[in-house]
Formats: structure tokens, C-alpha cells, sequence
């Protein structure tokens, strides 16, 4: 992508990077910002210029990190497009939140019942991928041939999730969503550091990278390729029910 380049973070920043530093998390975001080579240059003087003028505001840098990416829609999904043609993506999120949706909640179908029959999913036949109260307009997915790979092997939802970067297994159940990347209106795009914000748990793809991957709690082992895509609505999607093994 023309104007690609290791994110320079400007000295009309340094207040901002002083405060982040000041604590283990901060310090790993700015080293993100620091390492990341997909961000646009222009978006990233964009990101800095506005993120400089408003810091301190009475809120932590983190929060003024967050805040100025949700009112930069060009922040989002910046990263290089990646056509991924007939592939499939993969998403896990706590059965709760399934159980949440309009058909399941006006058919009366609760998530004890989901557990009990999971086939009870099948009720549904459009599901909305995102946060519809988020601004930014970003979702995340993995590759599902090597998540599905690692489970035929013998990996336990727990190590799947652990692989993903999703620490909060605890005993909940969750559900996965499997869908084509065909399917979707624009290109997924390897994630930056300004689609992760300052979620410190991330780490920047190398330039050139046709992905980005995701980084296990634990840290023992690789992660998956993972991207970032607009919100959409997944047409008969593939949903299996989980609970923590």
C-alpha cells in the first residue's frame, strides 16, 4: 500500500506516550505503535495530530487513545486488503451473547437450552457480526482451517481459545461462527495497531505480512492468522455450541 511505514510517533505526542508508559500495559502499546508498518502515513499524522490536541482531557491515555481512534473512521481497518476468496473465518464469543439474539429470544430459546440442545442454533439464519453500539466498525476473525485443524488434533476449546488470545475462558459456555470471506462486502485487511487500539494483548504484523497473528495468553506456541473486517450480517451461518473442556 503506497505511504506504508514504520509509525513514527511525533514529539507533540510525548505527553501522551509519557503517561502510557507509566505502566507495563501503556509501555506495550507504544512499543506496538512503535513496530507497526501497515499503518498508512497519512492516517497515522492524522491519528497523532488529533490524539496530541486533545491530551490530556481529564481522562486516562488510554481512554484518549480509544476515544480519538472512534472518531477517526480512517483508523479503522487501514491495514493492507487481503482478498482471501473462498476462505473461512472463524469466530468465538460467549454462548450468552447467542442466546441474546432476536430469533433465539422470540422463539424463547434461553442459553440453558442452548447447552442442552444445541441444535436449538439452527434457528438461526441471519446473525449480525459486530457491536451495532460500536462506532468503529471493526471485526475480528481468524482462519478457521487451522483453529478446525488444532481441534481435530485433539485441542481443547480452552487451548483454542488460549491460542486465539481470549483469556476469560473461566467455566462459561461460547459458540462459534464460521462464515465465508466471500460473503462479505469489502476485503478483510491485516490488522494494525490502530484497529487494536489500546488493547495491549496485540502485536503488529511485519511489513509485507499478508495477515496478522494472533498471540496466545500463555505464550507457548504461535497463534492463528487472523484479519479484521467491516460489521456484517452472516447468512446461514455455521454455529456449533462449546463448553470449556
Amino acid at each position: 500500500m503506497p505511504g506504508e511505514a514504520e509509525v513514527k510517533i511525533p514529539k507533540r505526542a510525548n505527553d501522551w506516550v509519557a503517561a502510557m508508559r507509566t505502566s507495563p500495559e501503556g509501555s506495550q502499546v507504544v512499543a506496538n505503535c512503535q513496530a507497526e508498518e501497515h499503518v498508512p502515513i497519512p492516517v497515522a499524522h492524522d491519528f497523532f495530530h488529533t490524539l496530541s490536541g486533545s491530551f490530556p482531557t481529564g481522562t486516562t491515555p488510554s481512554q484518549a487513545m480509544n476515544k480519538t481512534l472512534a472518531s477517526l473512521p480512517q483508523c479503522a481497518r487501514c491495514g493492507p486488503k487481503t482478498d482471501l476468496g473462498l476462505a473461512l473465518l472463524m469466530r468465538f464469543e460467549r454462548l450468552s451473547r447467542l442466546a441474546d439474539s432476536d430469533a433465539l429470544r422470540k422463539a424463547g430459546v434461553s442459553e440453558q437450552m442452548l447447552i442442552r440442545k444445541p441444535g436449538l442454533a439452527d434457528r438461526i439464519t441471519e446473525l449480525s457480526l459486530g457491536n451495532p453500539s460500536n462506532p468503529r466498525n471493526i471485526v475480528w476473525a481468524a482462519l478457521e482451517k487451522q483453529i478446525k485443524s488444532d481441534i481435530a488434533s485433539g485441542f481443547s476449546l480452552s487451548q483454542v481459545l488460549d491460542k486465539i488470545g481470549i483469556a476469560e475462558v473461566a467455566v462459561v459456555p461460547w459458540y462459534s461462527i464460521i462464515y465465508s470471506a466471500n460473503d462479505l462486502d469489502d476485503d478483510c485487511a491485516v490488522p494494525t495497531v490502530l484497529d487494536a487500539g489500546a488493547d495491549h494483548r496485540f502485536r503488529p504484523s511485519k511489513k509485507g505480512a499478508q495477515c496478522g497473528m494472533t498471540k496466545p495468553c500463555t505464550g507457548a506456541s504461535a497463534g492463528y492468522p487472523e484479519y479484521v473486517h467491516a460489521k456484517c450480517v452472516v447468512k446461514s451461518p455455521g454455529i456449533e455450541v462449546h463448553t470449556v473442556t
